[in-house]
């Protein structure tokens, strides 16, 4: 499956529990049970996902030179700088959570009702204050190795990056050591139960013999420290290669609407102008403005990128071995986990995807993910893949038969004032059927947010379904819930979407439809169900926008978090 659609990505569940510091105190409540979506973090029940980043191209001295070098002693200092900044951070997510305590007891609504939100808050705030943990990582390791004329996958690189996060987990630690003996260790720090530890004793061998004696006499701020997160929208800001990936492309076209008397070099299905302009990769836009050559600007930008840094060094062309790993290397002395994605060509088999994730297994790492060029539809491809494309048509498409009883989401919204309910059955976890109407018709309270709908005998009572929903023993059961709505024109939209969905319509385009429909009657109630539906949108689902508004770049949009994100610039719009 990995191999068609680039999905799952694995995790090494024995690796990453032998390796993160917070299941040594696994009987205190910090076991790891799940990761946050893009795999970094590895969490305990009611633990927050706390990421900052330390930008790796503010270190390299003299780039882009023949004398070009890291400061690590710059950089050691910045990373205990931040990992103080991340514990006070957690000071300021307490008292965030204790204004959403004290607004909850003042709310109007019963104990009873309240009690699920009320020990929901209060278990995060628990567990932040007694395991302190943090996810101090870096940006732009792609750029900076290019920086130091070194190439991204090569033994000398994996070395650099070796000791670029080595340097990094010494000096989050021996932060969160000073921390304990200035503010205090986090509240279930127990030495005895770190001793013999694989990955915290390789940190602390590390540390000086006056550190060492401070861990014994004062302990760990913090339960566990550090990750690498994907660092997309960051990187954005810094401008730089994400995370720990490598550049993505170095030069690639974009088209903004023509003005004035610009040259027209398209012109799209409607009509509109545009111009064509070449935009480069920040950091191999510095490597030719750095570049001594007299001739610079009369070279070809093909072969500027073999004579640059970044040659052979992208996402696509670098070997997968490499790949790995150089991650491995990071993972080494990385407290969690790391997001990073292992690119591959169209033509890769099934078999070169399983050796991938045996090397990333027996390596150390805790977790690997693989990209097939074209295996999922909504994420670039290269320019070779399109050109083979052909277009076919779409096969009509047999609804899967109902069972009797689907789960069902319960969605509570409003729009311009007017509440909804809207059920959203489930089968095989994707939305397969709707049905909705007026809050002020039905009564669910908003703790309840999954229930059955049962249909009953199509032959008898066809369009009857009952809505049950509740604890165990304590179950409420609406019949009929499509009469209780108690609106023709509701229960007809409804059909249609349902209809849609059964027979396999993508949600994203769904969405897009009843998000156009404003100027018709039940506006409201589609915007409703267009709000809830956004959430079970693939992240990665293609938009039909051909164009980004902001940038110009075609077929960038896709679905991040149910908002239309462009790939090209980060531009997002949610509707």
């Amino acid at each position: 499956r990995a191999h068609a659609s680039a999905e799952p990505g694995v995790l090494f569940w024995d690796t990453a529990t032998r390796m993160t510091p917070s299941d040594a105190y696994a009987d205190d409540g910090f076991g790891s049970v799940s990761t946050n979506p893009c795999g970094e973090i590895i969490l305990s029940p009611y633990d927050s996902c706390r990421l900052m980043l330390v930008n790796l191209t503010s270190f390299v001295k003299d780039p882009w030179t023949e004398n070009a070098e890291f400061d690590y002693g710059h950089f050691r200092s910045i990373a205990r700088k931040a990992q103080r900044l991340m514990d006070d951070m957690i000071d300021l997510e307490v008292e965030q959570i204790d204004k959403i305590l004290a607004k909850i007891d003042k709310d109007p609504e019963t104990d009873e009702v309240k009690y699920y939100e009320r020990s929901l808050w209060y278990q995060i705030k628990q567990v932040a204050l007694k395991g302190r943990r943090t996810g101090l990582g870096v940006t732009g390791l792609g750029d900076a190795i290019a920086m130091l004329g070194e190439t991204y996958g090569d033994e000398k690189s994996i070395k650099t990056t070796e000791q670029i996060y080595k340097w990094l987990s010494l000096a989050s630690y021996e932060e969160s050591i000073q921390l304990a003996k200035e503010r205090g260790a986090f509240d279930v720090f127990d030495h005895e139960k770190e001793i013999g530890h694989e990955f915290l004793t390789r940190v602390i061998d590390e540390l000086t013999p006056e550190v060492q004696d401070d861990y014994r006499a004062y302990g760990r701020r913090n339960i566990a420290n550090t990750t690498t997160a994907p660092a997309g929208s960051v990187s954005c800001l810094t401008q730089t290669t994400s995370g720990i990936e490598p550049a993505f492309m170095l030069h690639y076209t974009r088209r903004k609407k023509v003005q004035n008397d610009e040259e027209v070099m398209f012109v799209d299905d409607l009509g509109d102008e545009w111009t064509e302009f070449t935009v480069y990769h920040h950091g191999f836009k510095q490597w030719i403005d750095a570049s001594e050559d007299p001739n610079i600007e009369q070279i070809s930008t093909e072969n500027l990128v073999q004579m640059s840094p970044y040659a052979g060094a992208t996402a696509n062309e670098i070997d997968w071995r490499a790949k790995v790993k150089l991650q491995s290397v990071a993972q080494k002395w990385i407290c969690h986990a790391i997001s990073n994605t292992t690119n591959l060509p169209s033509d890769i088999d099934v078999d070169t995807v399983k050796d991938i994730y045996m090397m990333g297994w027996e390596l150390g790492c805790k977790g690997v993910t693989v990209y097939r060029d074209g295996s999922r539809s909504g994420v670039l491809i290269s320019d070779e893949d399109k050109k083979d494309q052909k277009p076919k048509l779409e096969d009509g498409r047999h609804a899967p038969k109902r069972p009797e009883t689907l789960e069902c989401e319960i969605h509570n919204t409003s729009v311009k004032g007017e509440r909804w309910v809207i059920l959203v059955g489930l089968l095989d976890g994707k939305p397969y059927e709707v049905i909705g109407g007026q809050a002020d018709m039905i009564e669910i309270p908003k703790k309840y947010t999954s229930g059955k709908l049962t249909k009953r005998c199509f032959k008898t009572q066809p369009n009857k379904y009952d809505l049950a929903f509740g604890e165990e023993g304590d179950e409420v059961i609406v019949k009929d819930v499509v009469s209780v709505f108690d609106n023709p024109n509701y229960a007809g939209y409804t059909r249609t979407i349902s209809l849609a969905l059964r027979h396999g319509v993508q949600v994203q385009y769904l969405v897009e439809q009843m998000q156009k429909d404003k100027e018709m009657d039940m506006f409201s109630f589609s915007k409703s169900i267009a709000r809830c539906l956004k959430k079970y949108i693939a992240d990665g689902s293609k938009a039909t926008v051909s164009v980004c508004t902001n940038c110009g770049a075609e077929n960038t949009i896709i679905y991040q978090e149910g908002c239309q994100t462009c790939t090209s610039c980060g531009f997002g719009v949610c509707g």
